[in-house]
């Protein structure tokens, strides 16, 4: 994650610097893995993000916008 704006993903505890390994059970290993992630999911449901930091791997919860 190079730059975090204000959006779920902030409110998730989404950092800069953060590697994005896990959506929804889904692997990520591209940018457009996590768009292709992220296009598939219902507006409204809360997922889980896992994370990879400096201080070891973290699972988040991404709470997504409704319609």
């Amino acid at each position: 994650v190079e730059r975090v704006t204000a959006g779920p993903a902030r409110e998730a505890g989404v950092r800069r610097g953060d590697v994005i390994t896990r959506l929804d059970r889904k692997a990520i290993d591209s940018p457009a893995a996590l768009r292709d992630a992220v296009a598939a999911l219902e507006p409204g449901r809360s997922v889980a993000v896992l994370v990879r930091r400096e201080d070891g791997p973290r699972f988040l919860a991404l709470r997504l916008p409704g319609q």
